[in-house]
């Protein structure tokens, strides 16, 4: 019975080898991840504002209907994911863990939006603390220190838009993707670690 793992290093300079090569693929993570970061980061500040100021400055009937804007944000995703996809032979772990969790996110999201009468309609608060959740899981597997202070931030903003009326819940909703996500992804520079 052989005891040994087929793909071990054979040598010390194998080990060092496929210790870089594991840096490398985590630095490329995070240089993805940064695409997406940034791109609902900013997709969730705008719709937030634009809700915000349709359901305070106006008589438009539907101010919800500024949160259309994800339309948008998930082709862009759909795409980007698509392109990436087709500039690798194959998936990492890692790919695969971050793109399950934030699938895990966005059904969770359907279902709150169905649900949210059963909820109080405290989607706002919700929302944030479960976005929290899945960025904090995904800066520990790519080990980024500033998405994890981001995604603690959630935190504190879902806990502090429950005590909130739904108007200035939709600020803090607008407020913490700039906080949580942009920033920690602008620490990226030129797209690295």
């Amino acid at each position: 019975m052989n005891t040994q793992m087929q793909d071990a290093p054979a040598n010390p300079q194998d080990s060092l080898d496929l210790i870089y090569k594991m840096i490398n693929t985590a630095r490329g993570n995070i240089r993805t991840s940064r695409f997406y970061y940034l791109l609902w980061g900013v997709i969730v500040s705008a719709a937030a504002l634009l809700h915000y100021s349709l359901l305070k400055y106006s008589t438009f009937e539907h101010p919800y209907a500024a949160w259309l804007l994800v339309v948008p944000g998930i082709l862009l995703s759909i795409g980007y994911g698509i392109k990436q996809g087709k500039n690798q032979q194959r998936r990492t772990y890692f790919e695969m863990v971050i793109a399950g969790s934030w699938g895990g996110f966005f059904i969770t999201y359907v279902l709150l939006l169905i649900f949210m009468d059963k909820v109080g309609y405290q989607i706002t608060p919700l929302m944030l603390l479960i976005a929290g959740n899945v960025a904090f899981a995904n800066a520990l597997l790519l080990r980024f220190k500033p998405l994890i202070f981001g995604s603690m931030l959630f935190w504190v903003a879902g806990c502090v838009a429950f005590t909130l009326p739904y108007e200035e819940q939709l600020l803090v909703m607008a407020l913490t993707p700039v906080l949580g996500y942009i920033i920690p992804a602008l620490t990226i520079k030129g797209g690295q670690s």
